[in-house]
């Protein structure tokens, strides 16, 4: 039986470089399942490491290290100059902490490729060794990368209760607490066996009332230090059940072992450690208090005569920074692209609209008009797609005469949109990849893809359906582009509105408000994140004076950063004003505006956020500024708002 496996099933987390407050958490290697690490990292720079392991008899044992982080351009590295081993006290009553007796068994050093994986470099009990570790557990408000957490992953206000407790009585022993992102806690007791041997306990437990209940706690042996260690040797046997009741610096503890030896009891319990990041009781962070806010002016050309107007609109943003729009260029108007660090604007295809580029900006996929027979007025449009080898070509699609893109997937790999062809109205969407070509996706309603899976089986948007009562516009789901689901708010009994975008693999959707709205309910017309349990959560909308409206826009890929626009009524400007938000687990919905001001990043002019790259740390906004004197040009903005991550 796998042990830390099954009392702590970890999940995989995106890559990041340097050590984080995510880096929190238990740790092992696969092939020596049953030994492990807990790590613990403080503010300032420090951390505690804890190693749960065996004597070469198969006995428990433990060390702990106090360490520093060293950072460095080329790697952080945390450092733990001793490792000290405690035996001397016996368990319960007769524990005295003056039987303690600490040896200092050596040293270690652990680097992080990632959030996922690491090394551990050590020397104790006479041996030196080196182990890849793979992480176990993920701990609650502890984020890693993404820094500003996941949906569905909750941070409780008593997230900030993990970390290290132990009762002055008994110095020398104590635990290491970690409250998981699934909301379980995780627990591992450093003790003593009643003959004063080292000896650890692990288990998992949940909130119950005011305590924190682990009724199975498990001790093991069979383990060897040595490289002889084999984990079918472990061995697993129930301990006894804790309880804990916890504030944020105090606590009590009980205890109630089932083996024999070891007595009932409790304990008075004190605060050693805190997290990084971690404080008690936990409050949502501010942006700026993850990342670093740094906010890029395009080289948008100003208008200087009416006989010559830079009319120019940015649509898409690629990962690194490249962005394409709709602009004039030397007097010609079309499609153009603008690449990082550059001030000169390319004209890609003349007389184009609509651009879109993939996140690694290996196509760009844009419309032009086109007669397209005697069924298509002048506003027909084709699509082009741009690659680096073979410039523009026609995309292969011929289903409909006229054709608009609504988007393309996180990797890149499938585009898609709306198309029209005489009455064939009811079957206008389709998506496109280079394997599959065309293919249409059915539905009975006038339906509109705005988001896909990587792999193509899954689309979110919306449709139309007309009843006695009026127009509805319900979200919509189609699997495989034959099967259509309208979403639904099983719990509140209501149709949901248009789906805006979802995550990669689609898992995540998100959209705004309710098919039908309903005024006395305001959260049916407010942004939604549905999963896909079925569960949706409404994301609050801050009070906004002159508030008129909300939509979302794009979220990164793995859905744990989601933004859009909203609008309001400037009664000084005298105009309806368009500006930004995001919204992420961590730090709920944030408006970008009073953010952009604070930071005088920009002047005032009307802000529309158009797009946002895949890992959601790039944000591309695209506007004017308002003008109500006639006399005055229109003069067009483009910014790219960065997020840098801090921790």
């Amino acid at each position: 039986m796998l042990l830390l496996a099954i009392l702590f099933p970890g999940g995989a987390v995106n890559a990041t470089g340097k050590v984080h407050s995510g880096h929190s958490a238990m740790w092992y290697m696969p092939e020596r399942n049953g030994e492990g690490w807990t790590l613990e990292i403080l503010p300032d720079d420090h951390a505690v490491v804890y190693w749960f392991t065996y004597d070469n008899a198969g006995n428990a044992r433990w060390l702990v290290g106090y360490g520093d982080i060293a950072r460095a351009d080329d790697g952080d590295e945390v450092q733990f100059a001793h490792l000290y081993s405690v035996h001397g006290p016996h368990f319960g009553p007769d524990f005295d902490p003056a039987d303690a007796v600490r040896e200092d068994m050596g040293w270690a050093k652990i680097r992080f490729a990632d959030c996922q994986s690491g090394v551990i470099v050590y020397d104790a009990y006479g041996q030196r060794g080196t182990y890849p570790l793979t992480r176990l557990t993920r701990t609650m408000g502890a984020n890693c990368d993404p820094i500003h957490g996941l949906p569905g992953e909750v941070v409780q206000a008593y997230a900030g209760n993990s970390g290290s407790w132990y009762d002055p009585a008994s110095d020398g022993q104590g635990f290491s607490l970690q409250w998981l992102s699934n909301d379980i806690a995780g627990l591992m007791w450093f003790t003593f066996d009643p003959q004063g041997n080292p000896f650890w306990l692990i288990g998992t437990g949940q909130s119950v009332g005011e305590k924190i209940v682990f009724s199975d706690l498990y001790a093991a042996r069979g383990g060897r230090f040595d490289a002889l260690f084999d984990p079918a040797a472990v061995n697993l046997t129930r301990w006894g059940s804790l309880e804990l009741t916890l504030q944020c610096d105090r606590g009590t503890g009980t205890y109630h072992p089932e083996i024999a030896g070891f007595p009932a009891g409790t304990f008075d319990l004190y605060r050693v450690t805190s997290l990084q990041h971690l404080p008690c009781p936990w409050v949502k962070p501010k942006l700026d208090e993850l990342y670093d806010l740094e906010w890029v002016e395009l080289p948008i050309p100003r208008n200087v005569s009416p006989m010559d107007e830079q009319f120019f609109e940015m649509t898409s943003i690629a990962d690194d920074g490249t962005v394409v729009g709709v602009g004039k260029v030397n007097g010609e108007a079309g499609v153009v692209r603008l690449r990082p660090g550059s001030t000169q604007w390319e004209m890609m295809l003349k007389d184009g609209i609509g651009p879109r580029i993939t996140p690694d900006g290996s196509a760009i996929f844009a419309e032009v008009f086109s007669s397209g027979g005697p069924e298509c007025d002048p506003s027909c449009r084709r699509i082009q797609i741009w690659r680096p080898d073979v410039g523009w070509q026609p995309l292969p699609v011929d289903a409909f005469q006229s054709y608009v893109v609504y988007g393309i997937s996180k990797n890149g790999n499938w585009v898609f949109g709306k198309g029209a062809y005489g009455e064939r109205e009811g079957v206008n969407a389709w998506k496109w990849s280079v394997e599959t070509g065309e293919m249409l996706l059915q539905s009975p309603l006038i339906g509109i893809p705005y988001g896909i899976s990587d792999d193509g089986n899954v689309l979110v948007g919306g449709g139309r359906r007309f009843t006695g009562g009026g127009t509805q516009y319900p979200g919509l789901q189609w699997t495989g582009g034959e099967s259509v689901l309208a979403l639904t708010d099983a719990e509140a009994g209501q149709e949901l509105g248009w789906a805006s975008v979802c995550n990669r693999d689609c898992s995540l959707i998100f959209g705004s408000g309710w098919s039908v709205i309903d005024p006395i309910q305001s959260f049916s017309y407010s942004p939604w994140l549905m999963r896909a349990s079925g569960e949706v959560t409404y994301l609050d909308v801050p009070e906004i004076e002159g508030f008129g409206g909300i939509a979302v826009v794009d979220s990164s890929a793995d859905g744990g950063l989601v933004a859009g626009t909203y609008g309001y009524f400037n009664v000084d400007a005298g105009l309806f004003v368009p500006e930004g938000w995001l919204w992420t687990q961590g730090t709920g919905m944030v408006l970008l505006q009073p953010i952009i001001d604070e930071y005088q990043f920009s002047d005032t002019w009307e802000r529309n956020l158009r797009d946002i790259s895949t890992n959601g740390r790039l944000l591309l906004f695209s506007g004017w500024e308002p003008s109500l004197d006639p006399r005055v040009m229109t003069q067009y903005r483009a910014a790219i708002l960065r997020l840098k991550p801090r921790r």
